[in-house]
């Protein structure tokens, strides 16, 4: 299977061989069901990580993504990147946050949990 232990194991020292120091992953549910939660069991890819957001969809919201689950299962695992000592988050096509009245409360329900 493409997402196995082993297979996710020879990718991180594929990637160290190539010079790659960690990964970003594009969230979705079916990404955290094959790669991020067996990541939290077995501990494979045994690399630094961050999670990015892709919010292209106008019809995106803050139900859509469970942020608080995500915020405590993640963003505190000894693996994710941090700068200055916090959890790095990348948000793809931010331009779309402008027109979302929930972005506000959610990025301080981030800082809050994380």
């Amino acid at each position: 299977p493409p997402f196995s232990f082993s297979n996710r194991q020879q990718q991180a020292q594929v990637a160290l061989q190539g010079g790659i120091q960690g990964f970003v992953y594009s969230w979705s549910p079916s990404l955290q069901q094959q790669v991020l939660d067996p990541m939290l069991l077995d501990g494979e890819p045994n690399l630094p990580f961050l999670l990015a957001f892709d919010f292209h969809d106008e019809s995106a919201t803050s139900q859509t993504i469970p942020f608080d689950a995500l915020v405590t299962q993640f963003l505190s695992h000894s693996n994710y990147v941090r700068i200055d000592n916090a959890p790095a988050v990348m948000i793809v096509c931010p331009n779309i946050l402008q027109k979302k009245d929930w972005i506000g409360p959610m990025v301080e329900g981030w800082r809050q949990t994380a």
